[in-house]
Formats: structure tokens, C-alpha cells, sequence
């Protein structure tokens, strides 16, 4: 930006891109501050065959009913690096336009890939998956309500050996391991409850 726009003042394009979960602070930088800007990163069209993708849990956030508008990877890939960071105990991420690989430390990773109107999400800590579930599920609830005016609509779809997919409120009733446990229930709450809410305050919630 500074290049872009030389001496002028270009703070408040950078909050008002922050505002919109266009870009978020990269907190893994020790010596200047940097800035993540996720529609800016190389596209790999062929993450089918990435060995980053191995990850031994599996689900898929399913937009075909409706559409995934561009740029909504990349907000959810904002909001999960800035968490990531926040937490000081994790390696930095591997980032492209349509896949991140975040690290949350002993927590494991979470592998995220767009690839037309869906989201798949790969982890390789069992322990991790509820947990991370309802993070993603969070986060996609904070990107729909402040940035697509809660028009977006998924649904989610759990990889279940010869089964075939899983849909949630299945695997939910059935409390398919390792994604749902007692300790680690899944909120039903309205995505509206995060509607507005200051982005600090959010990542320290989930």
C-alpha cells in the first residue's frame, strides 16, 4: 500500500480492509508489521494431489444449494491466520488463494481448500476435531452476517469410511468420533449473536 499510494495516507484504507476481513494483521512477523491480503496469494488449481492435504479427518463445508461468492475463502482464511497468531504457540502457516495449512500448535493444523462452491477442512488431531468444527462453523458465521447479509447457506458433510458422507444433524445424533463429544459440544446459536462484533473479542471466544 505504501508503494501503491506513496506519501499519502493510507491508514484508512487499511481499516476499512480489515473492517471487512479483506486483511488481517500477520502476527508471525517479529520485526515490522505486516499484513495478510489472502486475494493476493498464488492460486494452485491442483491441491488434489498436495501431500499437505493428508490430514486423517475430513469434512466438507457444501455451498451447492446456493453459491460461494469470491472472497469468501479468503475472509475465513484472514480471521483463522489472526487466530492462529494470537495464540503464540503456533508455526507459521503455509498460505495460497485457495488452500492455508494453519497450525494451532500441540492442537495440530487445520487444512483448509476451496474448491468450487465448497470447503473442505482436513485435520490430523482427533482430539482437535470438535473444537475446530466449531471454530470454522464461527468463523463462516461472522464472515456471512458482516460481510454477505446472512445470504450465505451451507451444509456440512462428514467423511465416513464406506458410509459415504455424513450430513451434520446425523453425524450430530449419532455423535460420529472424533467430530462431537460432551466436552466439546456444537453451538447452535444464531450466526446473528456475531453480527457487528469487535473482531479481538470474537477470535477470543472461540
Amino acid at each position: 500500500l505504501e508503494y501503491m499510494w506513496g506519501n499519502q495516507n493510507y491508514n484508512f484504507f487499511i481499516d476499512l480492509m480489515r473492517r471487512t476481513l479483506l486483511l488481517s494483521d500477520y502476527g508471525f512477523s517479529k520485526d515490522q508489521p505486516y499484513f495478510l491480503i489472502p486475494s493476493l496469494l498464488r492460486n494452485n488449481q491442483d491441491n488434489k494431489n498436495n501431500p499437505r492435504c493428508q490430514g486423517k479427518f475430513h469434512c466438507v463445508f457444501d455451498f451447492s444449494e446456493g453459491w460461494l461468492p469470491n472472497g469468501v475463502f479468503q475472509r475465513l482464511v484472514c480471521l483463522l491466520v489472526a487466530h492462529s497468531a494470537g495464540l503464540n504457540v503456533a508455526n507459521e502457516p503455509y498460505l495460497e488463494q485457495n488452500y492455508c495449512d494453519v497450525s494451532f500448535g500441540h492442537e495440530g493444523h487445520i487444512i483448509l481448500v476451496q474448491e468450487n462452491d465448497s470447503i473442505s477442512m482436513s485435520i490430523d488431531v482427533a482430539d482437535a476435531a470438535a473444537r475446530f468444527l466449531r471454530v470454522i462453523r464461527s468463523m463462516l458465521g461472522k464472515v456471512n452476517q458482516d460481510t454477505m447479509k446472512g445470504r450465505l447457506k451451507w451444509n456440512i458433510k462428514f467423511s465416513n469410511g464406506k458410509q459415504g458422507p455424513t450430513s451434520f444433524e446425523k453425524a450430530k445424533k449419532k455423535k460420529l468420533a472424533p467430530w462431537f463429544n460432551d466436552n466439546q459440544k456444537q453451538n447452535d446459536q444464531s450466526d446473528a449473536a456475531v453480527k457487528g462484533v469487535v473482531l479481538d473479542n470474537f477470535l477470543s471466544s472461540i
